[in-house]
């Protein structure tokens, strides 16, 4: 009697691949008899198998074990979710946070500044001994060291951030370099002019090449009013022991930064290039620098030559006008740009400016402090147009009333007594006038 012929069975079964039973059926086929190791091997390696990303992880020896021995157990280990790890105790986020605050930058900002302090501290006991072009020699010594290290670093691909931090020092040197000729007389005599000589054309050129560095604006050069305002803030340093001429200055300085901003900004050439990174709160590196300048000149005349400064009021008004002007100017670039950008504490700062400026002369010097409420006027209708507050209308009616009084206060003494007379005559108010 022959022994009946063994029939193969077929089943095709059309299961998604991420049902969470199948790997668990698969083992219990293997372990019924009803499918063979290798079968198993083959459906998966066809079927259930992503490209993995290797990594060095130490693998225990009895894990390694176990799945060699169970295929199916193995891969079903693999498709399990990773686990979450396990969110950093406080003292690692205090730590994360620190680090994050503490950038780079500030960290290259303050070696710069304690390495000029404590070089300054340790010629200090010296000073006198110097001749007045070795004690400005050492000023020029380090703008040139900050020029140099600058140049070098923008050279190398890994010290960007280190290269635009010298740039940025050195442009702020350059104010303090023209203050220091002039502070020291170098043209009293031949030494000291050899000395003018030489920084004068040496920095002027520095400052040419650092404005048309790409770390400074990124797209494109300044143009030329941007950068005879960066080398007219320095060159008005000049003078300054001359009769009234600080107070021209001064005012040459306010005025003229202002105008050439203006200017470039109706002409569609912002302060700044299309692509042109921002500093600190959405101030521009060039509007930086510019805003720098016209505050050594304002420090300078203030606190050094101890200029009056009731006769600094429409000065430092227009300083705060300026100021509010570039934060406004930024926000509204930041919206169209769709990159908002904080410019409220460059306000404040402005509207103190204004405030300062129309405090130290609505006494001594009534038209200054209507030139300065004008200016202000202008700030809070500006906002108002942004921001419909009751704080801008309160503010824009208050300097209004004020206005009419400091306007009274122009009008000579005896023309004040006539209106009043005649005021009184045509209203028959002569027992109240």
């Amino acid at each position: 009697m022959s022994s009946p012929i063994e029939r193969s069975l077929k089943i095709e079964l059309r299961l998604p691949s991420s049902h969470p039973q199948l790997l668990e059926g698969l083992e219990t086929w293997l372990r019924l008899g009803l499918i063979s190791d290798a079968q198993v091997r083959q459906i998966c390696q066809q079927s259930l198998v992503c490209q993995l990303v290797l990594q060095p992880i130490t693998q225990p020896e009895s894990e390694i074990a176990s799945a060699t021995s169970n295929p199916v157990a193995a891969l079903a280990v693999d498709r399990n979710p990773p686990q979450k790890m396990r969110s950093p105790n406080l003292i690692a986020r205090i730590l994360e946070s620190l680090q994050a605050e503490l950038s780079v930058r500030w960290l290259l900002f303050l070696g710069v500044f304690l390495v000029v302090v404590s070089s300054g501290v340790l010629a200090a006991t010296q000073w006198q001994r110097f001749p007045a072009f070795g004690q400005y020699g050492v000023l020029f010594a380090y703008t040139l060291s900050f020029w140099g290290l600058s140049f070098w670093a923008g050279k190398q691909p890994n010290l960007r951030l280190t290269a635009q931090t010298l740039l940025i020092v050195t442009l702020l040197l350059m104010p303090v370099n023209f203050w220091a000729m002039d502070s020291f007389s170098l043209w009293k005599n031949p030494y000291d002019w050899i000395a003018i000589a030489i920084a004068c054309p040496t920095l002027t050129a520095i400052t040419i090449l650092l404005c048309q560095n790409r770390l400074f604006v990124t797209n494109s050069p300044l143009g030329k009013l941007p950068l005879i305002n960066i080398l007219g803030l320095s060159y008005l340093h000049w003078g300054w022991k001359l009769p009234g001429f600080p107070l021209i200055a001064v005012y040459l300085a306010t005025v003229g930064t202002t105008l050439i901003t203006v200017h470039r900004h109706h002409s569609r050439i912002p302060f700044r290039n299309a692509d042109d990174r921002r500093v600190g709160l959405g101030i521009t590196l060039p509007a930086l620098v510019v805003v720098y300048g016209l505050a050594v000149v304002l420090v300078r005349a203030i606190f050094v030559v101890r200029i009056d400064i009731t006769q600094l009021g429409l000065a430092i008004g227009i300083c705060g006008w300026l100021v509010t002007w570039l934060a406004q100017s930024g926000r509204r670039l930041g919206r169209l740009e769709s990159n908002s950008t904080p410019q409220l504490p460059w306000e404040v700062l402005g509207g103190i400016l204004l405030f300062i400026g129309w405090l130290v002369s609505v006494e001594p010097s009534p038209w200054q402090a209507i030139a300065v409420s004008g200016l202000s006027l202008w700030f809070f209708s500006r906002r108002l147009q942004e921001y419909v507050t009751h704080t801008s209308l309160l503010a824009i009616f208050a300097i209004s009333l004020q206005m009419v009084w400091l306007g009274w206060r122009l009008v000579p003494v005896g023309l004040q007594e006539w209106a009043i007379a005649v005021g009184t005559k045509l209203t028959h108010s002569q027992h109240t006038p």
